[in-house]
């Protein structure tokens, strides 16, 4: 595969568009390889970001992957014509990049020679759209390791080297501001190149980020019939060795507590800030920043942050490498304190007992429902860390039952019951009379027993002699 030029008819090539030459040569590669993972430690990652595998054998005219190494991951796009002055600070965002093939210099001047084969990229001839003179910017992708501080991630790149200049090198768009071994820009005549250590800058743009990255090299072409460009081997360091990050196991609280979470790390500078994320069982996440000091870090929950039950923490660190533990928020517990079976109705029933695991001041809520459907509503709260609340005095109360229905958030109401009894009104049995005959002296009580009624007297017959008949 080639990109449209002299060997296909002026009229097709006239027809396309230059911005849209790369991406037809793109799609005719079957498939790009995926953008290599760097990692620590200090070796050169596999493929290593050079423009080709070492070893690899290119054939003029293949287009596998087999024979085409690393130089598919390389992408080219036309830039401005003329020597750029100034350099552009970032890359132009209305450029269109194409991924190439690895065979588009193969029979420059009847074909190179390994290894100059295998480490160049560009075209012979020019591809449609470019004029010399004139600029060309290559664009290599590449990955981060969550285990690599992209902070400190150091990359170089060695013998880098073009036809006919290399003019500025760029980090994920943005003009490297480093210095060259020997200086930007290097011409043709220096066959040996140039190095460039790219990263670790005392500012964002001049170091690498998490996943993602690419460098971007811009080429100029005074003319002739190629622009090619040459990157014999990279090498990768990192300072402060591999990153790893472990998080202390997640306590049990209680609703009412505050609590802090830690951990340690290595291979991050003091400073570094790591994102710690908690997750209740709400599903709410609660993002808390933690700064590295001396390989550790800590950060606080404030009380009442997360509702009852289980939760997750992750730690993450800028390159995105997690470390995760969970924890318990213990559930309130409501206990209302035991109620008298029964009560007069001059009495006072008191409403009382423990909410546990909340907060002092967490409200507490009792409605007591009576007969006929009343309903008295009393709101009181924990008053102390044991959870205790009232009492709540509540009567005197109308015979009848009762029931007592506490509740408070997050808790299951808890009922009791109770009843107001009236007291009995005493029934007076009948009490036996005395007879008149007997002794009074044995009746001592006052409430004595009445005098049972006497019969009227009988008439008394005259005293003296009957008279005889007759006498």
């Amino acid at each position: 595969m080639r990109y449209f030029t002299g060997s296909v008819s002026s009229s097709l090539a006239r027809r396309v568009p230059p911005a849209l030459t790369l991406l037809l040569a793109a799609a005719a590669v079957k498939a790009q390889p995926a953008p290599p993972v760097f990692v620590c430690p200090t070796v050169s990652p596999a493929p290593a970001g050079t423009v080709n595998d070492v070893g690899t054998v290119l054939n003029t005219t293949a287009v596998s992957e087999a024979d085409r190494g690393n130089q598919p991951r390389w992408e080219a796009a036309i830039g401005a014509s003329g020597f750029p002055n100034p350099l552009p600070s970032t890359v132009p965002s209305n450029l269109t990049f194409g991924y190439l093939s690895g065979t588009e210099i193969a029979n420059y001047v009847g074909g190179l020679s390994a290894p100059n084969s295998l480490a160049q990229v560009g075209f012979y001839p020019y591809p449609t759209g470019f004029v010399a003179p004139a600029t060309m910017y290559f664009r290599y992708r590449f990955q981060l390791d969550p285990t690599v501080d992209p902070a400190t991630y150091l990359l170089t790149l060695n013998g880098i080297w073009a036809d006919d200049t290399v003019t500025a090198i760029y980090m994920n768009g943005v003009r490297w501001t480093g210095n060259a071994t020997p200086a930007l820009p290097t011409t043709y005549a220096n066959t040996a190149g140039s190095t460039a250590t790219l990263g670790g800058g005392s500012t964002t743009a001049q170091q690498w980020k998490a996943g993602a990255n690419e460098v971007t090299l811009l080429v100029y072409d005074s003319g002739g019939a190629a622009v090619r460009l040459r990157v014999a081997s990279s090498s990768a360091q990192c300072p402060s060795g591999p990153v790893a990050i472990t998080i202390a196991p997640a306590p049990t609280v209680t609703l009412a507590q505050p609590f802090a979470l830690s951990g340690t790390t290595s291979g991050l500078a003091d400073g570094t800030q790591i994102t710690v994320t908690v997750v209740g069982t709400d599903g709410v996440p609660h993002n808390y920043p933690a700064t590295v000091t001396g390989g550790a870090w800590s950060v606080n929950v404030p009380a009442g942050t997360l509702p009852a039950g289980s939760y997750d923490v992750t730690a993450t660190t800028p390159s995105g490498l997690p470390a995760t533990t969970q924890g318990t928020v213990l559930a309130p517990v409501l206990a209302p304190a035991p109620l008298p079976a029964t009560i007069g109705p001059s009495e006072t029933v008191n409403l009382s007992g423990t909410l546990t695991n909340v907060p002092v001041g967490t409200p507490v809520t009792i409605e007591l429902a009576g007969p006929g459907g009343s309903v008295q509503t009393f709101t009181t709260q924990t008053t102390d860390a044991a959870g205790n609340y009232g009492p709540v005095p509540a009567g005197p109360l109308a015979p009848g039952s009762y029931t007592a229905t506490t509740s408070a958030t997050g808790v299951t109401p808890q009922q009791q019951t109770f009843s107001v009894v009236a007291p009995a009104v005493p029934v007076l049995s009948p009490r036996r009379c005395r007879p008149p005959s007997a002794r009074a002296t044995t009746w001592t009580s006052p409430a004595r027993s009445p005098t049972c009624p006497q019969a009227p007297p009988s008439p008394s017959p005259s005293r003296g002699r009957t008279a005889l008949p007759g006498r």
